[in-house]
């Protein structure tokens, strides 16, 4: 009988480890997240939030919608460039190597490349006007993956992400009205 409890005993524990390997051997998700900005936008101001990447497991191509209250917002550009200083120089460097294609007015964006991007972080950032009669509050923007994908043995495959949303919050806008002193 000791026997037999010893052996369960022992089995258990190495269902209980191979599960908890199992779980540390798991790829992480991709993801794909909308910057979300902690300080409130005045109607008038322009403001440019990231889209990025965690957990990329090397990325040729994508499309991308982005989603957003065309009430309050207006989409003034799909940024695909960062600007850096080299030798007191301004220059601009994408943020991946490949090529972009952006269409604000849709707000689609879509990157090819002949080489798997790796890196985690910004894919490119989209700018905002803050509509003159937006309604204050929070407002969400969001990306629709439409496509994400790797080559692999000349074929594209899927790459299945999570998209976590972004925004903004926006500042009421009080003006100040008339007063009547009484007497």
């Amino acid at each position: 009988m000791k026997k037999r409890r010893a052996l369960t005993m022992l089995f258990s524990l190495i269902f209980v480890l191979t599960l908890s390997l199992s779980a540390i051997a798991a790829p992480l998700k991709t993801t794909i997240s909308v910057e979300a900005k902690n300080d409130a936008v005045k109607a008038g101001e322009e403001v440019t939030l990231a889209v990025k990447i965690a957990n990329n497991p090397g990325v040729n191509c994508f499309t991308f919608c982005i989603n957003y209250d065309s009430e309050r917002l207006e989409l003034k550009s799909i940024n695909t460039e960062r600007q850096i200083t080299v030798e007191d120089e301004v220059v601009n460097v994408p943020y991946w190597s490949g090529i972009y294609v952006t269409k604000p007015d849709t707000g689609k964006v879509t990157f090819a490349a002949a080489n798997a991007v790796k890196k985690d972080g910004i894919m490119f950032t989209v700018t905002f006007l803050v509509k003159q009669d937006a309604k204050a509050g929070e407002t969400a923007v969001k990306v629709v993956n439409e496509r994400l994908g790797a080559y692999e043995g000349g074929n594209t495959q899927n790459i299945a992400a999570d998209t976590v949303d972004g925004g903004l919050k926006i500042e009421s806008s009080t003006t100040g009205g008339n007063t009547t002193g009484g007497n």
